[in-house]
């Protein structure tokens, strides 16, 4: 199901200009496209996990037995893009919220100096998708094996961050019926 999320496509290209930006002012080297996704997908992750807010709203895939993300189209276009015209990429703040540019500068801190992201591949969600052999990572997984696992949960067992996913949810699947 393709969730309804605001800003999408800019969100998504200020996070990449962000990221490859950060990563050349730390260590002067231009983070390539699969660490760049690999933080992407902490960023995506650690936000719903938390507060149950879609943020890139990306189709997240992983390659079976690899285990290694794929990257997402829209991902490729605004690297390529970005890095095509290095020294004029720049970032809008306005489009994410303090927890957000915290997260983001957390990520930053622990992995700029470290092509170690060994902490996505033993996220639940990453898991989830091999165990479940659909190769494909949903967004459900940040909270459960499937959605419907999240629907049939008793209203007062459910935390803040599931149940704001589960209103996305609906509302995503309200919009599809249109």
């Amino acid at each position: 199901m393709k969730f309804v999320t605001p800003y999408e496509k800019e969100r998504i290209e200020y996070l990449v200009n962000y990221f490859i930006i950060e990563q050349r002012k730390k260590t002067g080297i231009i983070i390539s496209e699969d660490f760049l996704v690999e933080r992407l997908f902490l960023f995506d992750f650690t936000v719903l996990k938390e507060t149950g807010q879609l943020t890139l709203n990306l189709e997240w895939e992983v390659l079976g037995k690899y285990k290694k993300l794929i990257v997402p189209e829209t991902v490729s276009k605004f690297y390529k893009k970005a890095i095509s015209n290095i020294n004029a990429i720049d970032v809008n703040f306005d489009y994410f919220s303090e927890y957000e540019l915290r997260l983001m500068e957390s990520i930053i801190v622990r992995y700029y100096d470290s092509y170690d992201s060994n902490t996505i591949y033993e996220m639940d969600v990453f898991n989830k998708a091999i165990l479940n052999k659909t190769n494909r990572i949903e967004y459900e997984y940040a909270f459960c094996n499937n959605i419907n696992e999240l629907l049939d949960k008793p209203i007062d067992l459910l935390s803040r961050a599931e149940e704001r996913f589960l209103f996305m949810y609906r509302i995503s699947e309200d919009v599809e019926k249109m």
